[in-house]
């Protein structure tokens, strides 16, 4: 049985989709999509932190997309650095502890 959430947030949005499989994985594999304000492609990289600030993963987009490996499931907050414009607002975003979660993150600008 699979399980898909989503979150959606206006302006720099960051979009949550997970799809839990039957195999148990103690860690999670993120895939993320950076977008700008028009809805197409964007370059540079997006971070999870924790709450004390600490990074935890990161992954540098090519053509609005990348993966980062192993990352605890958990609360973070994501953060983006485009390749241009000004850095949007940091969100939270929810990571399964399990499964593939897909992050879709607008530059906003």
């Amino acid at each position: 049985m699979r399980r898909t959430r989503t979150i959606f947030w206006a302006g720099a949005s960051v979009a949550w989709v997970a799809l839990l499989g039957g195999t148990a994985l103690a860690e999670a594999r993120v895939a993320v999509e950076l977008k700008d304000a028009a809805g197409k492609p964007a370059d540079g990289e997006v971070s999870l932190h924790q709450k004390t600030g600490e990074k935890v993963a990161a992954c540098k987009t090519t053509a609005g997309k990348c993966e980062m490996a192993g990352v605890p499931g958990g609360n973070y907050e994501v953060r983006v650095a485009p390749a241009k414009g000004a850095a949007p607002k940091p969100r939270s975003a929810m990571i399964p502890p399990e499964g593939t979660a897909t992050l879709i993150v607008s530059t906003g600008s």
